[in-house]
């Protein structure tokens, strides 16, 4: 009996191993989806608020409270890396906001 026991074992230890994997890669491929997301809006407002004169303060706090809303809002089941992406983005948002009240 312990033989035919012997190769259950091994593809379950192997299975848990590949898990392992797959959580360890995809946590990478969320944290790069967040990064790239945040880079990628940072810039933008950024570049808006130092190019269009339309983009004040109060603009980009509505633009926030809109990100807000829409994160609580998960409605459509947008999934994990759109929920990093928007977590991104709030993120931000929300220093690009700290900076411009330090400046001010």
């Amino acid at each position: 009996m312990p033989l035919q026991n012997a190769p259950i074992k091994a593809v379950c230890s192997e299975s848990d191993g590949l898990q392992q994997k797959v959580g360890s890669l995809m946590e990478e491929y969320l944290q790069q989806v967040y990064e790239d997301a945040f880079d990628n809006a940072y810039a933008h407002f950024t570049l808006r608020k130092q190019e269009d004169p339309a983009f004040t303060k109060e603009f980009l706090q509505g633009l926030l409270d809109s990100l807000y809303t829409r994160q609580g809002n998960n409605w459509d089941g947008r999934g994990q890396a759109k929920d990093m992406m928007q977590s991104g983005m709030i993120a931000a948002a929300e220093l690009v906001l700290t900076e411009w009240s330090q400046t001010a």
